[in-house]
């Protein structure tokens, strides 16, 4: 059979977040009515298709559908929806807002200025709606603001997948390849994949354009613990934690940010530099304590400030209180204060609290 699929053009039509977010919504609703038929079929979960026993390994909500399922149901869907306009009809949602081939109308705004809405909306953070938005973006429409690529980067890595973001931020760096957010989201993206090596070069080379911020800062710091955590040599892990407790206190110095200095007074210890470890645990917790007595009310900066007081603390009395430093992690041992350190290449290095990194 000789047959040439030939459905209707629309790669004319404008992708704009209405269509995408529609697209999106439509694909969950195809994918609950097939599930529902199938259920009714006596057909269950399992994890390969088995027609004998009316086993299926999609049979599980949508939001858990491997990447390719949910991809094949929402271009499906967008599919379906751009052919509707390109033909000339048009549709009104709820709210009004009326969505046709020409786009939205001015009352949701168009182009650029609604996917920025979109993407500034805190109150939608369903991972599956933003990868459908990115599988319908226009880089062309996007190639001209370097914005929609930073918020929809922090949106994605702050839902746990570095890799959809890498890709997000990658693009928007051919375009904007000197645009600090960007380097910095390219570097926070390498780093949650495991890239610690490639997530440093990035960092590195901000830090020689003379960026000093406490964010590449705190994440170049974040890149040399996870080197040090890699490196088999202890000559060469070591080095790599004295350059993170450089760069954090570097970052403090520059900032006077809370836990840039107590992930520096945590690497200290490790370092057995005893008196920086607790300089710094005592600066913090004044610090702390100040800006504790200036707020009036309860939010989530008292919250962090409690937070880094009990950990500044919790440094001073171990500073105090004991002339032993006991290294965490599989294989540590314990050693006296002030002697050299020796780090096992199984030995566990973690931020001593949350950070950008």
């Amino acid at each position: 059979m000789d047959y040439k699929p030939g459905p209707i053009d629309t790669l004319r039509l404008a992708l704009t977040p209405e269509i995408a977010q529609l697209s999106e919504m439509l694909a969950k609703n195809v994918h609950e009515n097939w599930a529902k038929l199938r259920i009714a079929e006596g057909w269950h979960y399992g994890p390969h298709r088995d027609d004998l026993q009316k086993e299926h390994p999609n049979l599980v909500p949508y939001e858990q559908l491997p990447e390719s399922e949910r991809q094949y149901d929402s271009q499906t869907a967008m599919e379906s929806i751009k052919a509707l306009l390109a033909m000339g009809y048009t549709i009104q949602p709820p709210a009004g807002t009326r969505i046709s081939s020409e786009g939205t109308s001015p009352a949701s705004g168009s182009g650029l200025t609604s996917v920025l809405q979109m993407l500034r909306d805190r109150s939608q953070p369903d991972l599956a709606l933003l990868q459908g938005f990115w599988r319908a973006h226009d880089p062309e429409v996007w190639s001209v603001n370097p914005e929609p690529y930073r918020l929809l980067g922090e949106r994605i890595l702050k839902l746990g997948e570095p890799l959809v973001a890498y890709d997000v931020v990658a693009e928007g760096m051919k375009s904007f390849p000197q645009d600090l957010r960007l380097r910095q989201l390219l570097a926070l993206a390498l780093a949650r994949s495991g890239a610690a090596g490639p997530a440093n070069n990035v960092l590195a080379l901000l830090y020689q354009d003379g960026y000093r911020d406490e964010e590449t800062l705190g994440l170049l710091a974040r890149t040399h613990k996870d080197l040090a955590r890699e490196e088999g040599d202890a000559f060469k892990s070591s080095q790599h934690l004295r350059r993170a407790y450089e760069f954090y206190s570097e970052g403090y110095e520059t900032s006077g940010g809370y836990w840039s200095a107590i992930n520096a007074a945590t690497l200290a210890l490790f370092l057995g530099e005893r008196e920086s470890a607790a300089a710094l645990a005592r600066l913090v917790s004044d610090q702390c304590r100040q800006r504790l007595r200036e707020l009036t009310e309860t939010n989530g900066e008292r919250y962090w400030l409690g937070f880094y007081l009990g950990r500044s603390r919790t440094s001073v009395r171990r500073l105090v209180g004991s002339r032993k430093l006991v290294l965490p992690g599989r294989g540590a041992r314990t050693r006296r204060l002030g002697e050299p350190a020796i780090y096992p290449a199984q030995c566990s290095f973690v931020n001593a609290m949350p950070c950008p990194g």
